[in-house]
């Protein structure tokens, strides 16, 4: 966790990462739970701002399609202002590749 003066006291930074290549992650979500609202939207440098809950230690939840979901119990002050790298392993551990097939509406005829 790095301390950083832009990011406000009430409020901490993710920086989401695939695992395998420390590359940044899109489109990932995160939540404090018990909230139900997941905070979707890390940029393209997988980054993503969350404010902090009232209690001294939650469990934050990051996901995002294609990678495990991951949760963490976490000590709320320590978080405070910070900016924090949470990496996302694959399901397969990065090493499989996926191929995604779908129905198309060709037909051929003989």
């Amino acid at each position: 966790m790095i301390p950083d003066a832009s990011i406000p006291k009430g409020s901490v930074e993710l920086i989401v990462l695939d695992s395998v290549h420390r590359r940044p992650i899109v489109g990932a979500g995160a939540r404090f739970l018990p909230d139900a609202i997941v905070h979707h939207g890390t940029d393209s440098t997988g980054s993503l701002q969350l404010a902090l809950p009232p209690a001294v230690r939650s469990v934050l939840e990051v996901g995002a399609l294609g990678f495990v979901r991951r949760r963490d119990t976490v000590e709320v002050e320590a978080l405070r202002g910070r900016r924090m790298e949470v990496a996302l392993p694959y399901p397969t551990g990065g090493d499989i590749d996926v191929v995604v097939c779908h129905r198309t509406t060709k037909f051929w005829s003989w």
